[in-house]
């Protein structure tokens, strides 16, 4: 018996050995130090994927439609529709019928690369089609299957490098693909939700905050500010001035402190039911009272029409002021969210952090930068977010917009950093634009029709000049030559424009010397490129 007994035991010890070996003895000479290993090794341990017969597994490889469903296994439902480019010798065609990856029509495309998004819709529907999550809309609007991208995001499954862009058109690789079945494999009901304050980059919240000149110390994201900071740097934000000038507002100081003409304007704007104290004025800010004062000036900031909402509510919205309400309620129904539970948590003391996120959220909105045509008439613009993608000389403006391409940031407008001279050119627009209507009648008497646009953010002060850069859309001409068409004035190597370009022209204009408005008569155009 003890022999029998040893024997059993031998071939178990070998047995278990073998299984042990088995899985350890698969390695590939491409994964060593690569991030995406550790998400590999469990789908190879668990026969999910395998490599190629050369020893490598190639986590950078793109990944196919038909790889991925093979990658990710078989779904519990097979298709109805018989795929035209799919029979049964396909080698992946039992996980392609029973992937329930979304089509159009009846071709699988088995062989074209599966996108993000798609990759992102079928893991949320092999995790059972969860809805009702809160995201930010900055996040949801990415995709039109916001349920799925809300889960995604919430649950970390999915957030893209800096929080923020999730890429879904963009293809993925085959480390990306792994990695993203086995996050969604550990998600179930006690899973932790991120809160979009917590996961965006703060890059691109120090980098948002910058956008603005609202407060007069620099970004800390851990940091708090008084109602009184908060009041001054909401009416920045919807006047457009660094220094405050109260033009057409009633503002009283009738605390005789600091902030009593800025917390005189905004408690008459949104938060009448706030203290009217020295000690509120000094007290740290809150998120419910920011959030509202901020959209109540977005309003304001708007240079045509904006759609305004109130169809919706925070859980936990004061209902102790219902002009605060009304704009809470705006923010709640475009889908401004700072916490993954859905609440507004309106009593919070507000950070730098989140004040630059919902500034973040608020752009995406609306947009929070503002251009400028010809006839004075105003565009809001949106911010570039994408702050890996900035020029090397970011630094040298306050905002990058996102319809204005890199290389126009790239190209110096001067010697000076346009970021100087913001807060002027944005108070003082007027004063830039008025140059532009006649150069447009000056370039169309020879010939070239353009639309001439202004960015506050591209004005420079060198010296006792401005250089600053317009934008010029070229809506008829065919091959003409700037240089003739405006003549003495222009200073700079000759391009010839056709109907359909867009060329970036720089103004160089003496500082007026009494009237605060700048002449076309006084400009010389001191470059010019596409």
């Amino acid at each position: 018996m003890k022999k029998i007994i040893s024997l059993i035991l031998t071939i178990a010890l070998i047995i278990s050995t073998i299984g042990i070996m088995g899985v350890c003895a698969i390695s590939f000479s491409d994964l060593d130090g690569h991030w995406g290993k550790t998400y590999i090794d469990a789908l190879i341990n668990d026969g999910t994927i395998n490599g190629y017969d050369d020893g490598t597994f190639r986590p950078d490889g793109t990944v196919t439609r038909a790889e991925f469903v093979k990658m990710i296994g078989k779904g519990s439902e097979k298709t109805d529709v018989v795929y035209t480019d799919v029979d049964e010798s396909h080698w992946g065609y039992d996980y392609i019928m029973y992937s329930g990856l979304d089509v159009s029509g009846t071709q699988f495309l088995p062989d074209k690369a599966i996108t993000r998004g798609e990759v992102l819709n079928l893991i949320w529907k092999r995790n059972g089609s969860k809805k009702g999550i809160a995201a930010p809309s900055i996040i949801t609007n990415q995709s039109d299957n916001k349920d799925s991208v809300a889960w995604g995001y919430t649950y970390g499954i999915m957030t893209g490098d800096d929080g923020l862009h999730l890429r879904l058109d963009d293809t993925l690789t085959r480390a990306e693909g792994a990695a993203l079945i086995v996050r969604s494999r550990a998600i179930n009901e006690n899973s932790p939700a991120k809160d979009f304050v917590n996961t965006v980059s703060d890059d691109i919240l120090k980098t948002v905050f910058n956008s603005q000149i609202l407060f007069d110390k620099e970004y800390n994201p851990n940091a708090t500010f008084t109602n009184g900071e908060m009041a001054r740097a909401a009416l920045r934000f919807g006047s457009r001035q660094y220094n405050l000038t109260f033009k057409n507002v009633s503002a009283v100081n009738e605390l005789d402190c600091e902030y009593g003409k800025e917390f005189y304007v905004v408690r008459n704007e949104t938060l009448a039911s706030v203290p009217n104290t020295v000690d509120f004025v000094n007290k740290n800010a809150n998120v419910g009272d920011t959030l509202s004062e901020m959209c109540f000036n977005l309003i304001k900031l708007v240079a045509k029409s904006a759609k305004f909402e109130t169809n919706a509510s925070y859980p936990d919205t004061p209902t102790t002021n219902d002009i605060q309400k009304k704009y809470l309620d705006y923010a709640a129904a475009n889908g401004i969210n700072l916490y993954a539970d859905g609440n507004l948590h309106p009593d919070k003391e507000i950070t730098m952090k989140e004040f630059a996120c919902i500034l973040l959220q608020l752009d995406s909105l609306i947009g929070t930068q503002i251009s400028y045509s010809s006839d004075g008439s105003g565009t809001n613009e949106n911010l570039n977010t994408e702050v890996a993608k900035y020029p090397a000389n970011y630094e040298d403006y306050t905002a990058i917009i996102n319809s204005i391409p890199t290389y126009v940031y790239a190209n110096k407008i001067s010697s000076a950093a346009a970021s100087e001279s913001y807060s002027f050119a944005s108070a003082m627009n007027k004063m830039f634009i008025n140059p532009l209507a006649e150069m447009e009648r000056t370039l169309a008497g020879k010939g070239i029709k353009a639309r001439l646009t202004y960015y506050p953010t591209l004005v420079t002060n060198p010296e006792s000049y401005f250089v600053y850069r317009i934008k010029a859309e070229i809506t008829e001409a065919d091959g003409a030559s700037l240089a003739a068409a405006i003549g003495d004035k222009y200073k700079c190597a000759d391009i010839t424009v056709s109907k359909g370009d867009t060329v970036w022209i720089d103004l160089k204009i003496k500082l007026p010397m009494g009237d605060l408005l700048l002449f076309y008569s006084d400009a010389e155009i001191v470059n010019a490129f596409k």
